[in-house]
């Protein structure tokens, strides 16, 4: 991983952990998602390929991978909160924010509350514009329950069969689980405490009769480029929803990636980190003719 810088920072009285690559004035911040994820696990391919063009940035999210707590709140505004001080303290006056996810949400929080700090937005298969989660009914119990919760982290800490079955559910491109992903991720359930971030995550957004934080009616105050991109055959968050918000922008682009779930950095990384970069780009027929012709 030579072309990957690891790092490490203190924000108050949290150790902040990230990545690099690249160098440049041009900086761009890769945001990962919820649930297993940290910054190496989502943007591995990403990173370095970026880091060619633009002055890459990769944080972990307080309380995954390894970056400490610290008194950072675990929900889409204290995420915002943390990024704030982050590129206040890298010097990065301004970004183009990249989110997947749980990171998509947190991006879009952030860009709405500091829209001066942000040059570019790009939304991956992102939170903020479903009103319901996945089996909304059967979810809401399910997490108001830590019991539950541990309990299916154990399982994943001791089945690698558990874990692939789980990628199987945000990958659509099979032979992208790899023995090697899923001995990633099985290392990372095994991490102790591992669940304990995004679950109290969960708790605060998954309420009874929907989730708490729906970005949709807000779209339109953005002035700023947004692009979305998102799986034709994501499903946690549903392609309808996605195509939805992008009606709503009122400097937008939406590409579709074929054959791609919730995960489509990792589904198809090659053709994903082209796509990517000619929307960085502003190269938007290009981009759409790379997600097709990898189709």
């Amino acid at each position: 991983m030579e072309d990957i810088r690891s790092q490490e920072l203190h924000l108050g009285s949290a150790r902040i952990h990230y990545y690099t690559s690249g160098q440049g004035d041009e900086a761009v911040v890769l945001l990962h998602g919820g649930g297993m994820d940290e910054a190496l696990l989502s943007w591995r391919y990403t990173l370095p390929f970026l880091g060619a063009h633009f002055a890459v940035t990769a944080p972990d999210w307080p309380g995954y991978g390894q970056s400490e707590v610290g008194a950072y709140d675990l929900t889409l505004e204290g995420n915002a909160a943390f990024l704030l001080n982050f590129l206040d303290a890298l010097g990065i006056e301004h970004a183009r924010l990249v989110g997947i996810s749980l990171g998509g949400g947190s991006a879009l929080q952030f860009a709405l509350d500091h829209p001066q700090r942000v040059s570019q937005l790009v939304l991956v298969d992102s939170y903020g514009f479903q009103s319901r989660a996945p089996f909304h009914r059967l979810a809401y119990p399910f997490i108001q329950q830590d019991l539950w919760v541990r309990w299916t982290y154990a399982w994943l800490a001791r089945s690698r069969a558990m874990v692939r079955w789980t990628l199987g559910y945000i990958l659509a491109n099979r032979q992208a689980i790899t023995e090697d992903l899923v001995e990633e991720v099985y290392a990372i359930c095994r991490k102790p405490g591992v669940w304990k971030s995004f679950y109290a995550f969960q708790k605060h957004e998954v309420l009874p009769h929907g989730l708490r934080s729906v970005l949709m009616e807000r779209l339109g105050e953005l002035e700023l480029p947004v692009t979305i991109l998102h799986g034709d055959r994501d499903q946690a968050v549903p392609l309808a929803d996605a195509q939805a918000a992008a009606q709503r922008l009122r400097d937008g682009q939406m590409v579709i990636l074929p054959d791609s779930g919730h995960w489509p950095q990792r589904d198809h990384p090659e053709r994903f980190n082209q796509v990517l970069l000619a929307c960085l780009q502003g190269r938007f027929a290009d981009a759409r003719a790379a997600a097709e012709g990898g189709a």
